[in-house]
């Protein structure tokens, strides 16, 4: 038989908010979060991640589990792109599963550029989109502090464009 090289990740937190691209998605309180990354031949690899979450108006949701698939590379010396299917999914509400593209270009580990669509957010018939820039800077060999900035574009949001910074 013939063996398939891989190579595996993980991490959990406890966060004071889980908020995703500037919306809470625990209504301001603490969440518990998990991911597996396996990493397969030629710069593919899949996801699953998971987190609790709190929507006021959906109390019977209380998780979020995504799943992706996706291909990171290098792009010359200083550039490296990854592209990413995930499956957003959420228990006891399937009417808001919804399939994400997204792709990230980073330069030399220390900027980059974020961009993603999806056909059918919440299966509520509309198509957002959005973007991030960021920055990330060294502190010796352990730390690094980090900055970005973006805009999601999502009707069923109040307003309809979310600025959001990390």
């Amino acid at each position: 038989s013939r063996r398939v090289r891989s190579s595996w990740g993980g991490s959990t937190a406890l966060v004071s908010d889980y908020v995703f691209r500037g919306v809470s998605q625990t209504g301001g309180r603490a969440a518990v979060q998990a991911g597996v990354t396996a990493g397969l031949k030629g710069g593919f690899y899949a996801l699953v991640w998971g987190s609790s979450v709190e929507f006021d108006d959906m109390p019977q949701v209380h998780t979020e589990l995504d799943y992706g698939l996706g291909w990171s590379g290098a792009l010359g010396e200083d550039w490296t792109i990854d592209v990413c299917l995930t499956r957003y999914t959420y228990a006891n509400a399937r009417e808001l599963a919804y399939a994400e593209w997204a792709a990230t270009a980073t330069w030399r580990d220390r900027a980059w550029v974020s961009v993603g669509y999806s056909p059918d957010t919440f299966n509520a018939g509309e198509r957002p989109e959005y973007g991030q820039v960021g920055v990330r800077v060294p502190i010796g060999e352990r730390w690094r502090v980090e900055g970005a900035v973006g805009r999601y574009r999502l009707d069923a949001l109040d307003p309809a464009e979310w600025l959001f910074a990390n």
